[in-house]
């Protein structure tokens, strides 16, 4: 079904009708539409990754809060402009092909980094580990 609207509300209604997955919440608002993949465990819930369209229908996703680039390879042939269901039912899927890394889990890791710090060798600037807030990360083995 191809759907082209012109306005975010009528969007988010095309979006509610095609009932995009069942791994997904849609979120409106007045300047965008997010459609979030949270972590299914019993505590709090906490977001995995967003698809956010903004009211000029840009598309942005993150994972963990985090930005992924327009040069990663799930944009590839996708238009920066996400105004159609088929569009957005392509990014989604996509998406449910990849796995999201709950990082890892041992205390002894988690001491070296403190939240929101990166660490880097001494031999290059890159970020060799990072170390998130609590997104109560769930592994595939229930393991938090």
């Amino acid at each position: 079904m191809v759907v082209e609207t012109t306005t975010c509300s009528d969007f988010t209604v095309e979006l509610k009708l095609q009932n995009i997955s069942s791994q997904f919440v849609v979120k409106e608002s007045e300047q965008s539409i997010q459609m979030l993949q949270l972590y299914a465990n019993d505590s709090l819930p906490a977001t995995k990754l967003s698809v956010e369209i903004k009211s000029d229908f840009t598309c942005s996703v993150y994972v963990h809060r985090k930005c992924i680039p327009r040069s990663y390879q799930i944009w590839t042939g996708l238009s920066q402009h996400i105004n159609r269901v088929a569009y957005v039912l392509v990014l989604l899927e996509r998406l449910l092909k990849f796995y999201v890394c709950t990082g890892n889990p041992n205390v002894e890791f988690s001491t070296i980094v403190p939240i929101g710090s990166g660490l880097s060798s001494n031999n290059s600037p890159e970020i060799v580990a990072y170390r998130e807030g609590d997104f109560n990360a769930t592994h595939a083995s229930g393991e938090i």
